[in-house]
């Protein structure tokens, strides 16, 4: 997934979670990375878990599409920009 489209589906979810904190949390990351990465610079943290678990889905399954983007995130990171693993610290 080209990463204009990746931002722009984030950006999505980032309104239809606002209220949700840990899910807002996840994908404002993901999408600070992307937005940081496309300026050719670094996220300033270090990325959360990305992932929810399978009782954090199952009480809400409107997280389920959300868990597959992100979980396309990386391979993302890999074909657009070339970046295996991020680590701060």
């Amino acid at each position: 997934m080209q990463s204009q489209i990746m931002i722009s589906k984030l950006t999505h979810y980032a309104t239809a979670f606002q209220n949700q904190t840990i899910a807002y949390q996840k994908i404002i990351a993901a999408l600070s990375t992307l937005r940081a990465l496309k300026q050719k610079q670094l996220p300033l943290t270090p990325l959360p878990s990305l992932s929810f678990s399978e009782s954090q889905i199952l009480k809400d399954l409107r997280l389920m599409p959300v868990d597959d983007l992100l979980s396309e995130f990386r391979q993302t990171l890999i074909t657009n920009f070339g970046i295996y693993l991020i680590r701060v610290g």
